[in-house]
């Protein structure tokens, strides 16, 4: 599947998937400090939502399936 972000090289794509990228960052950062359990979830959502963003720029990889050699 192709990229949702059609220009890629864009000011704006550009300046949102850097700040998406020092905000994970950020975030991966912090989540791994002593946080209650709320917290942690909601760090972890906010993680999964820059992930997401950053993936809209990008081509999802073609997979290929293989025949399985099985040992019998």
């Amino acid at each position: 599947m192709k990229a949702l972000i059609k220009d890629r090289d864009s000011l704006e794509w550009v300046q949102v998937r850097d700040h998406c990228t020092r905000r994970l960052a950020e975030l991966r950062d912090e989540n791994e400090g002593d946080l209650d359990p709320a917290e942690t979830t909601k760090i972890r959502g906010m993680i999964e939502m820059a992930r997401e963003i950053i993936a809209l720029g990008e081509d999802e990889p073609t997979v290929q399936i293989v025949e399985p050699n099985y040992i019998d």
